[in-house]
């Protein structure tokens, strides 16, 4: 993006320069599309597979020169062995995307080799996507309630929705297992909207009941805000189910600074005007940043379990929670701790200013 087309050009031709030479005399390469190539290799009779694909990774790892300036590329490698059983390219091509496609999620490794065990779970992938397809045309989700809790004095103060899916042979499936398959699959997006559209609808009932109400919050992937109009689907589905706005909360995780973009800040903005409450979840795994933090309109930040866990046993997580509660006054924003099982966790933080929790010794 830097450069331009003519320096992306200029980089694609010299890469295919470095495969043509690395083909060599009996080998065969080719760009299959976008950033992505492909190269069929001799094993060599006195040298091992490793050490021919170190020297593939060194090769193509050296940098580019692009007018002067030196340019270095991190590589992705994902591959196949033909073996003695023969079959087409193109499966295996398919076989070395299916590795590559593993590599781009397990990038601490050097390279990806395509397996029986990779296959089985590439099969197992495309079959739980597409009983996930079925799940929404088959309403087999389900949403469950964690309470939000004043530790002082038991109140319940708000609702988590927890979406569960209820597979009609397998039973319920750990939302860890189908989550990350949805947004893999861009199935996040219809999945997400089903799950706000319930919750809304479970408020909206509970109302007509004459329950006293608590706010309700919905997790929502940051994949939700790519169209730029996530709120206006938020204000449709509270129009559809007569909702208050301040009834609902939307709890985006700490992703969000990953992707930092004036698009999402302006669409937080927008839900904000609305009176929607926002919640920063799973605060302090990984992607915080208080340059940015100061700039995001969130009414609550939520301390990751993980913290919480440790804390009687770690004097670190408790300097860590201790740390957070005085950003959030920074910040005028409210507290909530996640993860809370036993009564003496519950009683330490209430000693240490956090008034409000969720977690297995509640519900």
């Amino acid at each position: 993006d830097a450069y331009g087309y003519e320096g992306g050009d200029r980089l694609l031709i010299q890469f295919s320069q470095r495969l043509r030479s690395l083909a060599g005399e009996h080998g065969l390469s080719g760009r299959i599309g976008g950033d992505e190539c492909t190269l069929y290799l001799p094993l060599a009779p006195d040298r091992s597979t490793v050490s021919q694909l170190e020297q593939l990774v060194e090769a193509l790892s050296q940098p580019f020169d692009l007018n002067g300036v030196a340019i270095r590329l991190a590589i992705r490698l994902g591959y196949s062995h033909l073996g003695q059983t023969p079959r087409p390219a193109e499966t295996l091509l398919q076989e070395a995307e299916r590795a590559l496609f593993r590599h781009r999620t397990e990038s601490t490794l050097p390279w990806v080799a395509y397996s029986e065990a990779l296959e089985a779970e590439t099969q197992a992938r495309v079959g739980l996507t597409q009983a996930l397809r079925r799940a929404l045309e088959n309403d087999e989700f389900e949403v469950h309630f964690q309470p939000k809790v004043d530790m002082a004095t038991g109140r319940v103060i708000a609702a988590e929705a927890l979406l569960r899916w209820n597979h009609p042979t397998r039973g319920l499936v750990s939302p860890g297992v189908f989550i990350p398959i949805a947004e893999q699959s861009q199935l996040i997006g219809p999945i997400g909207e089903w799950t706000l559209r319930r919750a809304c609808q479970h408020l909206r009932a509970w109302s007509d009941a004459g329950l006293d109400l608590v706010r309700v919050a919905v997790n929502v992937s940051l994949i939700q805000f790519r169209s730029g109009h996530f709120p206006d689907q938020v204000r449709r589905i509270l129009d559809e189910s007569a909702i208050e706005p301040q009834q609902l909360s939307l709890e985006i995780t700490e992703s969000v600074f990953a992707r930092e973009s004036t698009l999402l800040l302006e669409q937080l903005r927008a839900l904000r005007a609305m009176n929607v409450r926002l919640s920063l979840d799973d605060f302090g795994t990984g992607y915080s940043s208080l340059l940015y933090l100061q700039h995001y309109p969130f009414d609550e930040i939520k301390i990751d379990q993980g913290f919480v866990a440790d804390l009687m046993q770690r004097n670190f997580n408790r300097n860590l929670i201790d740390a957070v509660r005085r950003l959030a006054q920074a910040l005028d924003a409210e507290i909530i701790a996640e993860g809370i099982e036993a009564a003496d966790v519950r009683d330490e933080l209430l000693a240490m200013g956090i008034q409000f929790g969720q977690g297995f010794y509640y519900s």
